[in-house]
């Protein structure tokens, strides 16, 4: 099934009223493909050097976590690679990308330390364009995630009417419609960045319908 094609089917699904949950099957997203999405993401996040670490099934998960089968520990992405969503794993991929580099180690399973561009607004956006370079239709990571909302924000994304892309182009990840870089360096680039996120998302207000 084409891209455009499984368009076609999101619209025919809105117009139905159909539940966020039931998207992935009635997208026709088997199993396969999830599997090979899910490939594509890891090599990804490999290629932009997001540390991530495998764990085994042997391995006890930690008891709470803000999805079941990936989190964050000791500055890592860890991930169950036969259980994990890709939507979920690129969205915590996000989280640790976009927080400055002495944050990370403070990041724990079930926590994550305080920041002015880690929210899930920047990272929703930095989903989108990740899924976009990695070859993944991105609206299919946001399809069981977002809490029944991930139309809506995949929607604001393509139209580029969300307050994230306006963030990620406040500090320099975004230029236009194209990812110049994927992770946060040093602190000292967010110096002044709340002010300057605080006028973009202003401004990025008055523009939305």
């Amino acid at each position: 099934m084409t891209a455009l094609e499984k368009l076609s089917d999101i619209i025919d699904l809105k117009d139905k009223n159909c539940e966020t949950d039931s998207w992935l099957d009635s997208l026709h997203y088997p199993k396969a493909d999830r599997y090979k999405d899910l490939r594509k993401a890891i090599a990804f996040l490999k290629k932009i050097k997001i540390p991530l670490r495998e764990s085994p099934p042997t391995e006890r998960k930690p008891p709470e976590t803000f999805f079941p089968w990936c989190w964050i520990e000791n500055s890592t992405l860890v991930y169950r690679k036969n259980s994990v969503d890709v939507g979920q794993l690129l969205h915590e991929a996000g989280h640790l990308a976009l927080m400055p580099p002495k944050n990370r180690a403070l990041a724990s399973p079930n926590k994550l330390p305080p920041g002015p561009i880690a929210g899930d607004l920047a990272v929703e956006a930095w989903d989108y364009y990740a899924a976009k370079a990695a070859d993944i239709f991105p609206m299919l990571i946001f399809a069981k995630n977002f809490d029944n909302k991930g139309l809506q924000v995949y929607t604001q994304l393509e139209n580029r009417n969300h307050i994230g892309i306006f963030m990620l182009e406040a500090i320099g990840f975004l230029e236009g419609d194209r990812m110049v870089r994927w992770q946060m360096g040093e602190v000292d680039l967010l110096q002044n960045l709340d002010a300057k996120v605080r006028l973009l998302a202003n401004r990025s207000l008055e523009r939305l319908p």
